[in-house]
């Protein structure tokens, strides 16, 4: 059955080089200290109990290595960049906003690069100078994420119920005859369908301007390039329903081609700002 509460869809992304890192420094506490995150994949957070892999823990900076948890490396990161950061938190919100805090005093967060900044959801500044106490919450939604502002009116995307297995596996044949099949990975086909979204729920839409809320920027960012994405069947449990590592998925081959309005369709010409959206994916088995 379908949950009552709104999920949250995180989509994997990777940091480079030009994207790994900012420099912060707290007012009357120079030098203002770099902060180098590792690079390789990442999602925006992890769930409940989910290990911060060693390597992003005070490793060498900019290493590569497992799938790591953003908000919580660059946590990790700036406490270990200085004592005066011993109180430094970075969290994401249940609705998609993060938030940098500090009780140890006022700082100002410096970007290396716009990427970085735009994941985040800060705003076009180089810089921020935050308060202490307060923190600052960045206006906009990070980036590789969906929080509709509904459930899904027809889901069945539980790994416990049965589904159509699917495979990448391809067959070539040469003109003499011999055949070679290349097998990566498994696939259970899901549907999710979702009825009346909240247009700016769908389109960058709405006053004041959210980025990143909509599900085209989601389907841009995610979807249509077939990364693996976590599913929180309600948006306030950082787990899977029966605890643990949430449900993993990937665009469906024919939603990675689709247009995005080939998947969206307004709820009935007389309610303009209401859509439907209806999406198959795969169950991402390894």
């Amino acid at each position: 059955m379908p949950a009552s509460v709104p999920p949250k869809l995180h989509g994997r992304f990777t940091l480079d080089a030009a994207s790994d890192g900012f420099t912060i420094d707290q007012d009357g506490a120079p030098p203002a200290r770099v902060i180098l995150l590792s690079l390789g994949g990442y999602f925006i957070r992890g769930y409940t109990g989910e290990p911060l892999p060693t390597d992003r823990t005070g490793g060498s900076p900019g290493a590569a290595g497992a799938l790591g948890q953003l908000v919580e490396e660059i946590q990790a990161r700036v406490r270990a960049a200085g004592a005066e950061f011993a109180a430094f938190v970075c969290t994401v919100s249940d609705t998609g906003f993060v938030t940098m805090q500090d009780d140890g005093g006022n700082f100002t967060v410096t970007w290396t690069d716009p990427a970085l900044r735009d994941i985040l959801g800060a705003t076009g500044a180089t810089s921020v100078s935050v308060p202490a106490t307060k923190g600052v919450t960045f206006p906009n939604q990070h980036r590789y994420g969906w929080y509709p502002n509904v459930a899904p009116s027809d889901f069945d995307g539980d790994p416990d119920l049965s589904g159509v297995r699917s495979s990448e596996a391809r067959a070539t044949r040469a003109p003499a005859g011999q055949v070679t099949s290349t097998s990566y990975f498994e696939h259970i086909d899901r549907s999710f369908q979702f009825a009346a979204l909240d247009d700016d729920y769908v389109f960058p839409t709405g006053t004041p301007l959210i980025l990143n809320r909509d599900l085209e920027t989601f389907w841009r960012d995610a979807l249509r390039r077939g990364v693996r994405f976590r599913y929180y069947r309600e948006r306030n449990v950082q787990t899977a329903p029966g605890g643990g590592a949430p449900w993993e998925y990937v665009a469906a081959e024919r939603t990675q081609r689709n247009l995005f309005a080939d998947d969206v369709t307004r709820t009935a010409p007389t309610w303009a700002r209401l859509y439907n959206a209806s999406m198959r994916f795969h169950l991402y088995v390894a």
